[in-house]
Parts: structure tokens; sequence; C-alpha cells
């Protein structure tokens, strides 16, 4: 008797792996089907999760780019259109390093940082700063905003431009009002703050070409 178990022991030990068994015994095809399922959803949450952290660092290099470049050169021609339920405020001129002069309301306007002086006939007068939402035109203030707010898409046109959006972040936490930004050539041509009751356009051109000026 000692001798039969022994040789099914050893049977059982002996026994060698048989793959065809995998397709003809039920239990063993369900158990490779589920691993096969593990491994293929393993690779995939793996794969999702690389490109998504390779998408992302990519796009915010490319949209931090523009924006930095442009505050570096600080030499430009704008306009600027905020408009407030049916009021609009359109500003356009030149920046120069901390100088501007501008047309607003069919007035000359020069700023040279916090000094606003406009033109009366010959004279310049000191006035207030005529711009509104000014804290939304200055490109520190949305390079700022720009870093904690969260990517939405990105547009790329035949004309070789570039737009980023994005929700903004504003009062401690990401909002529902978005930011666009336009590059082309890796310069920054455009900047669009979409609010519920208000919207900001700045525009862009002439970058690196304006000459100093003074009054």
């Amino acid at each position: 008797m000692e001798n039969k178990e022994n040789k099914k022991q050893e049977k059982k030990k002996t026994k060698k792996f048989n793959f065809k068994e995998l397709f003809t015994d039920e239990k063993k095809r369900a158990r490779l089907i589920l691993l096969v399922y593990f491994v293929f959803f393993v690779v995939l949450i793996i794969t999702m999760r690389i490109n998504y952290n390779y998408e992302n660092d990519d796009i915010a290099n490319q949209i931090n780019h523009p924006a930095d470049e442009k505050l570096a050169m600080n030499n430009y021609e704008f306009t600027y259109t905020i408009t407030k339920g049916t009021k609009k405020y359109i500003y356009s001129g030149k920046h120069y390093n901390e100088k501007e002069m501008f047309v607003y309301n069919k007035n000359t306007y020069y700023k040279e940082n916090d000094l606003v002086l406009k033109q009366e006939e010959k004279d310049w007068v000191k006035v207030n700063n005529p711009y509104v939402e000014y804290e939304y035109i200055k490109l520190e203030n949305i390079d700022k905003i720009l870093e904690k707010s969260n990517f939405i898409s990105q547009t790329k046109y035949k004309d070789g431009s570039v737009l980023n959006s994005y929700k903004m972040y504003i009062d401690q936490k990401i909002s529902e009002n978005v930011l666009n930004i336009t590059s082309k050539n890796e310069k920054l041509i455009k900047i669009e703050i979409l609010f519920e009751n208000k919207t900001i356009i700045l525009e862009f051109s002439n970058i690196g070409n304006v000459v100093d000026f003074n009054i």
C-alpha cells in the first residue's frame, strides 16, 4: 500500500504542465482570461498616467514660454478692449519698458510707472489712471494667475498660431472663468479673459520694434 501511495505522490510531483489544458479545461481557461484582462488594465493605467504627466508638462512649458518672453521684451504696441455689460472701453497705444503712450476716448495719455498724464492742448496734466480692470491688464498679474490655472484645451490654427485655454485661478480657487492665451512664433499676440459679466481682450503687435519715446 505504501509503495502505491508513494508512486501516486511521485506522479503528482513529476506531472508536467500541459499547455493545452488552458484551452480545454474551463476553469483554467477562465483563470487565464482573468489574468490577461488584469495585465491589460494594469499596463493601460500606467501608460495613461505617463502620457498625462508628459502632455501636461509639455503644455505648461508651451504656454508659459510666450508670456515669459513677452515680459522680458517689454516692448510692443497694443489694443485693449474691455466690455462690461453694454459699456465698452478701448485703449490703443505703445509700451516701452515702464512707459506707455495711448489713446482712450479720443484723449492721449502718457503713463510711466504710477504717473499718468493727459494731454490738454500743449500741456500735460496729471490725472488718475483711466484704465478699467487694470489688475487684468498688467501682464505680471496675468502670469501669476496662469501659474495656478487649470489647462482645458489647445487649438492649433493653419496660420501657425496656438490657442491655449485655462480655467482661471482667482480668489484662492479655480473658477469657471476662462483665460485664453494665443501665441504665434513663440510670441504672445492675444489674451482673452472671459468672466460672466465682463470680457477683457488684450491684443499685441509690433513686438520688439517700438522705439523709445518721451513727452
